[in-house]
């Protein structure tokens, strides 16, 4: 299989998992059967994510098959997605139709598939940015572009909204200490509160980021409140299959908000 098939197979079988009825205790059987539940484990909130139905569970599922390719592994990877596969009892013709790659695990043609069918894409980027601040972004933001080249604009979507909650996440956190954890955090159940709620709280505190970053107004809570409404407000019929021209209309607002926040980030070290 050709690296571009194999990178759309595992992008658009991470979008599909998560639509099926598909769990945790899923993933720890087939990760353990196919001797790969170490690597999973190792996954930053990959089984933790699936346990409690986050909406990253397709980022870290995507994640998590990429690195056992990365080291070599693609044959492991490509038997956990054909054995998950065939577990929710593959998929429907309209499936097929919204994650075409998903073609060859129908076929079982993985060993011989060197062309996967690809939506209509595009070279350009949603988001160009090349300064952020860890690795962890950087491989988000590549992984937000590919799902938009390829034409996953539901993945392209959901990862942008990940990518602006996290830079929120992390401007709170660096700016107020552990005394103020209970702003942006609940310690007993163990996470960080909802985007609204943290995007609440940034706003009511943006006063406080001015001196790190010009852009620090009404205008970068409007564009990052383009994701956080839409997906709160009926997250199934926007998130899912949103038109090209649709979300590229987002892309701007993402890239500013993003470069605004990034800047603040470096500052603050």
């Amino acid at each position: 299989m050709s690296d571009d098939a194999l990178q759309t197979l595992l992008s658009q079988f991470s979008y599909f998992i998560v639509e099926q009825n598909f769990d945790h205790q899923d993933w720890e059987r087939i990760t353990t059967e196919q001797g790969a539940v170490d690597t999973a484990s190792k996954i930053d909130r990959f089984f933790r994510s699936w346990k409690w139905g986050d909406e990253d569970r397709a980022h870290n599922t995507l994640r998590f098959l990429k690195v056992l390719c990365d080291r070599g592994d693609e044959d492991t990877a490509l038997a956990i997605m054909g054995q998950a596969y065939d577990l929710v009892g593959g998929a429907d013709a309209e499936e097929i139709e919204e994650y075409p790659a998903l073609q060859a695990l129908e076929d079982e043609q993985i060993p011989h598939a060197d062309s996967v069918p690809l939506f209509t894409h595009t070279s350009e980027s949603f988001i160009d940015i090349e300064k952020t601040t860890d690795d962890f972004y950087d491989d988000l933001i590549e992984n937000l572009n590919k799902c938009y080249r390829i034409g996953v604009y539901d993945g392209t979507f959901v990862l942008t909204r990940k990518l602006l909650e996290n830079l929120v996440i992390d401007l709170l956190r660096k700016e107020y200490p552990k005394s103020y954890l209970r702003m942006y955090y609940i310690p007993e159940y163990g996470r960080f509160r909802n985007f609204s709620e943290l995007l609440e709280v940034f706003e009511y505190r943006l006063k406080d980021y001015q001196s790190y970053s010009n852009g620090m107004n009404r205008e970068l809570i409007l564009d990052i409140n383009r994701f956080r409404e839409s997906a709160n407000s009926d997250a199934h019929s926007i998130v899912r299959n949103p038109e090209q021209e649709e979300i590229k209309d987002l892309g701007e607002d993402a890239e500013h908000a993003a470069k605004v926040m990034f800047r603040a980030l470096r500052n603050m070290d």
